[in-house]
Formats: structure tokens, sequence, C-alpha cells
């Protein structure tokens, strides 16, 4: 969270305007000596106005889905100037092999995370409203229609992933008030959606197979299962590693010192610990790895993407166009390494003038 503090530049004396524990993302001087800022405070984001030597903040906005931002004020204090902004974002599925697209969902809302379902023929999709303070899970026909909702209520629901006998979804939520290490990971069942099943503590990761998950926690990545029982870890303190499907590799980063976080290596999964230290080998050198069953995707530099089967294929570059994706929240490849979802996320702006501000 944030406060504002005004400092004194003359005695360097600071002093707390704020006490609130919530997020401010911008603020600005106005006459008289008051201060504008946005803040999260009344649940959504608005302007609020308050003395610099304390009293009762006044709301200046109403509540929206739009959140204010960049706030300005004229020299005789009586105009603001705030900024509406948010993000929508278009769906596209891409055929690799023929590199034709073709646009499947259109920006009314701001949507991520899009995922196949084993079979190609539904989509699960994190989207959101209003960019701020939710989102839900929504699964879709792959031409985009058919849409249904499947998560409600005031929380971020995000990272849908679909078990492979595609009988489950799992998901992360947290609440918007909640820092982003509060994820807990719930369960949909997918042919009969009805009210989410809690899993486990921690964000979705990948699937090991129709019964068994992988969760990530700052604590590292662990292993449960859908009918719940204690966590295993996959690997090391201060890596971030995950098995492929069946458990026959283990993919990891290593973030401990001296090592190169952009490196990601690749073990045995069967073998002893021991053995997977000494025999772990560097697969490739990228910001970001997406697994699909024993098929792996990264991104050399933007609008250059790889994919290779596990273990020891041969690296290869997809030479379709992927209309410019540059992160793995937008891109979500098929299980049969045919087609991929492609997010194209685009900005929406209006500015807005709030006159006679103290009248």
């Amino acid at each position: 969270h944030q406060e504002v503090i005004v400092h004194d530049l003359e005695t360097g004396q600071e002093r707390t305007v704020t006490s609130d524990k919530k997020t401010i993302n911008e603020v600005a001087w106005l006459r008289e000596d008051q201060i504008a800022y946005t803040t999260n405070k009344g649940g959504l984001y608005n302007v609020w106005i308050t003395p610099v030597r304390g009293g009762t903040p006044v709301q200046i906005t109403k509540e929206t889905t739009t959140p204010p931002s960049a706030i300005k004020a004229s020299t005789d204090g009586h105009k603001m100037l705030y900024l509406q902004s948010n993000f929508v974002s278009d769906l596209y599925i891409v055929d690799i092999a023929n590199n034709r697209s073709q646009q499947i969902a259109f920006g009314e809302d701001f949507q991520m995370q899009a995922k196949f379902s084993p079979d190609s023929k539904r989509i699960a999709v994190a989207f959101s409203n209003d960019n701020v303070n939710t989102s839900h899970i929504a699964v879709m026909g792959r031409d985009g229609r058919d849409r249904k909702q499947l998560t409600f209520g005031e929380e971020i629901a995000t990272y849908p992933e679909w078990s492979p006998d595609g009988r489950w979804i799992a998901y992360s939520s947290r609440k918007g008030s909640e820092p982003d290490d509060s994820d807990r990971t719930y369960l949909i069942d997918a042919p009969n959606p009805g009210a989410p099943r809690y899993l486990a503590k921690g964000s979705a990761l990948y699937w090991i197979d129709s019964i068994r998950l992988q969760i990530y926690t700052n604590n590292g990545i662990f292993i449960t299962s859908i009918d719940g029982g204690p966590l295993t870890r996959v690997y090391d303190d201060s890596t971030r590693a995950f098995y492929t499907e069946g458990c026959k590799y283990i993919i990891y980063r290593d973030f401990r010192h001296g090592k190169d976080p952009l490196q990601w290596w690749i073990v045995d999964g069967s073998s002893p610990r021991e053995v997977q230290r000494r025999t772990a080998r560097m697969l490739v050198k990228s910001k970001w790895l997406v697994l699909r069953g024993n098929t792996c995707y990264w991104m050399a530099e933007i609008g250059e993407v790889w994919t290779m089967v596990l273990p020891n294929g041969n690296p290869r570059r997809i030479t379709a166009d992927l209309l410019g994706v540059d992160n793995s929240e937008y891109f979500g490849p098929s299980t049969d390494g045919k087609e991929i979802i492609i997010g194209k996320w685009r900005f929406n702006s209006s500015m807005v003038i709030v006159e006679n501000l103290f009248k």
C-alpha cells in the first residue's frame, strides 16, 4: 500500500497525510493546500481530495470501472483534468502450418491467458471489465461464441488450466484487497460447471496428469492432487521448477546467487535428486517458456518464438505470423501444436475535466 506524505523542503520534516493502507497511484497539488489523489480506498479507484494539514478526505469522482489517472490541476485550482484509461484485447487463433489467423473475440473487455481444451473445441480465458479490481474465468467455443462465465463476485480470478482429460479447469483466485501472493487454487467441473471447489493455497500452474496439479507459492512449486492431501515440492529451494506431463522431466530456472535466472534447465524427472543436480542440462535462455504436454515454446526476442519437443528435439522457429506477441500471458498453444491463441491488447482512453472544484 501507499500513503501521501508531505516533505517540508526547508525543515526536512515530514507529515503523513493519509493512513488508509490502500493503493495510491497519482497525487496532485490543488489550491488552498489541498491534495488530490487516486486510491482504491472505496473499493474501486477514484479521485479523492484531502487537506494537507489533515481532515476528512472527500471523494470527487463516482465509482467507475474505468480508473482515473494522470491528475492535473489548473493554476487557479478551479479545474482538474484526469485520464480515464482501460485495456481491451482481441483474441486470434493462428494456424501455424498455413500461416493464417482468424479473430474469434473482440475487445469488449480485457482477455488474457486463453487456453485450448485438450480437444481444442473449447477455450478457457481470464477476462476483466475494469482491468484493476476484478477478473473472472469464462469458457467459449473456438469460434468465440457460446461464452459462459464461470466465476463471479469481487475476486481476481486468473490462469485457467484444463486437466489433460478435459474434466477440470483449475484457476487462481484472490480478493482485490489482498496482496498478489494470496492466490488460492480452485477447481471447476468443466462439463458441468457449478460452485468452484477450493483445492490449495497457491497459484494454479501445470497439470501432471488428470489427478495431479502443480501450484506456485512464494516457497516454490508443489504438487497436489484433486483429492487434496499434503503438498510435495518439485525441486530445490530458490528454483522455479515444474514437471512435464507424466513426470518425465523437470524444467526449472535457478534463482540462487551466481545463477542466470533467464536460463531454463532440464533434468530426468525419475532420477534421484543427486543425479538430477549432476546431469542438469541447459535447455534455452529466454524471459518466458510455455509448456504444453512435452513440447515447450519460448521467445528468443520479440516476434521470434521457437518450439521443441522434449527432451532432445530440434529447436524450430515458428515462421507463422504471431501478430507481435511478446508475453506468455497472450500465448496459448494447442495440445497438438497446430494452433496458437494470440491475445492483442490495446488502450482506450478519454480525458475528463472537473470544474468548480471548491464550489
